[in-house]
């Protein structure tokens, strides 16, 4: 039954405190009529009426057909992230096609009903930069017989053979590496547009933040209790060969570990400042307490997590984040509600230092002694020499490996180390890439940051997630420039729900 009071105006004034029904026209036989405003059943059986200019104000939910698929491609969603993170950040090959098939699945049956507004906006410019990403990779793997654009590699190979071999060449020196690094670029990308198309209201948003700030604790949980127990294994299994007594979790790499963990605190920190949000009711004052408690404490085991990760990279990334959030927040005056939060806030500063004083002693300790790696500035000359060897089209996606041994200065580098990445996403972007990776990297920061400026502006409520998601751009795009974390398909991923989350909660009402 509903009460004229949770109906809103939508009752007469003859009829305020009495028991209503739904009308008649609004409700089929056995179906069940839910106003917007209150979650209270009102089953059709009973009738009543409605002022006539009220009659559909407050929609029915039916079980449909388009409902159903809905909800499904959006667990379908977030399952392939799920599936992207365990395997060791879908990093082999059968992995990451498996990601690629699901997350691909589920964006097409997202195409069917794209976003409308600024969101379509976005969701069209990001198809056009998935589109161009493709014929970029295709036009470096195609092999044409006398390519202007060819790799020298290949005709010397054709004069090394006395002219025997076929005159066919490509753009880039592995083509078969470069098909499959760039399935690594457009799962992401895929990923992104599915989730603004699927959650494409606050409370679905909302409910892809939590599922992502509940993944993030999750991975810190796993990685302390594993360090805990069996600090020199792989998931209490296999034997870990890198990193020995760093926590890393379900990934490999320690930084990209450290990446994941302070995105996670950013997306808990955004729940520990926000309001009261769609679809949540008025809780007792201690409930809403309990939960606080439990999200600070979520909060405090996933940057215990971070530091435990002993990543100096993604550590300083994640200071330089926090510092922008807590800017943002404070110019739009979200911050100055009263002593209890600026107390709140107080209490989280605190326990940050005393996690940095207790568990990052080793972290900064390496900081201290190593301070910047030389080889790896031998590696950004070498890899920028390699960009100005093939400025245009690049030397194609993924062969990072087989182009930097020509431009390796042992005397710099040495020739003990093995480097399979520049350990610089953007330099890397530009090598492989050329100078098309400069436009869509750069259109794609500067849209985003203006997708987050414009949800600080005009959602007040939401402007913690605002301000979380560009932290989290801030985060991903100062950690590339001395690691390769965001290559990893599975934190690419795991960002990208985050940013999709993010990006419907900033233009739900531009």
């Amino acid at each position: 039954m509903c009460r004229a009071s949770d109906c809103g105006n939508a009752i007469t004034p003859g009829t305020i405190g009495s028991r209503v029904h739904c009308p008649a026209t609004d409700c089929p036989p056995l179906a069940i009529c839910v106003p917007v405003r209150r979650d209270r059943l009102c089953p059709a059986s009973e009738r009543g009426s409605y002022r006539p200019a009220e009659v559909g104000r407050y929609p029915m939910r039916t079980l449909s057909f388009s409902n159903v698929l809905t909800r499904t491609l959006r667990v379908t969603l977030m399952g392939a992230v799920m599936m992207t993170l365990v395997p060791k950040g879908a990093t082999g090959g059968l992995p990451l096609f498996t990601a690629c098939m699901v997350a691909g699945a589920t964006f097409l049956g997202a195409a069917r009903r794209p976003p409308t507004g600024q969101a379509g906006h976005l969701y069209g410019q990001g198809l056009l930069i998935c589109l161009a990403v493709a014929i970029l990779a295709a036009c470096q793997a195609v092999s044409i017989p006398d390519n202007p654009f060819a790799h020298p590699v290949w005709v010397e190979l054709r004069d090394g053979l006395g002219g025997e071999a076929s005159t066919k060449a490509s753009i880039s020196i592995a083509p078969g590496a470069t098909l499959i690094a760039s399935l690594s670029v457009l799962l992401p990308l895929i990923v992104f547009l599915a989730g603004v198309a699927l959650f494409d209201t606050d409370r679905a948003a909302l409910a892809l933040w939590r599922f992502a700030a509940g993944v993030g604790f999750l991975f810190a949980v796993l990685g302390i209790v594993e360090l805990q127990i069996a600090p020199d294994r792989f998931l209490f299994l296999l034997p870990k060969e890198y990193y020995v007594g760093s926590l890393t979790s379900l990934l490999v790499n320690r930084n990209t570990a450290g990446t994941l963990l302070g995105v996670a605190c950013l997306t808990l920190a955004a729940l520990i400042l926000a309001r009261r949000l769609p679809g949540e009711r008025r809780t007792h004052e201690a409930t809403g307490r309990a939960r606080l408690v439990m999200l600070v404490a979520a909060y405090g085991t996933t940057l215990v997590g971070l530091f435990l990760t002993r990543s100096r990279g993604a550590l300083l990334a994640t200071l330089i984040a926090h510092a922008l959030f807590a800017i943002l927040l404070v110019r739009t005056d979200v911050l100055t509600e009263g002593r209890r939060k600026l107390a709140l806030i107080a209490a989280c500063l605190a326990a940050l230092v005393l996690v940095v004083l207790a568990f990052g002693a080793q972290t900064i300790w390496r900081m201290e002694v190593q301070g910047v790696d030389p080889e790896r500035l031998c590696v950004y000359r070498s890899t920028w020499r390699a960009f100005q060897d093939n400025w245009i089209f690049g030397t194609g996606l993924g062969t990072f490996t087989d182009v930097f041994p020509a431009y390796r200065d042992p005397d710099c580098v040495g020739v003990r180390s093995l480097w399979n990445r520049a350990h610089n996403t953007w330099l890397e972007g530009l090598m492989t890439m050329g100078v098309v990776f400069v436009p869509l990297a750069a259109f794609s920061v500067v849209r985003l940051t203006g997708v987050f400026r414009t949800g600080l502006r005009t959602r007040r409520r939401m402007r913690p997630f605002a301000a979380a998601g560009a932290a989290v751009l801030c985060l991903v795009a100062v950690h590339g420039m001395v690691d390769f974390s965001l290559q990893i398909p599975g934190l690419a991923v795991y960002v990208a729900i985050v940013l999709a989350a993010a990006t419907t909660l900033c233009l739900q009402r531009a």
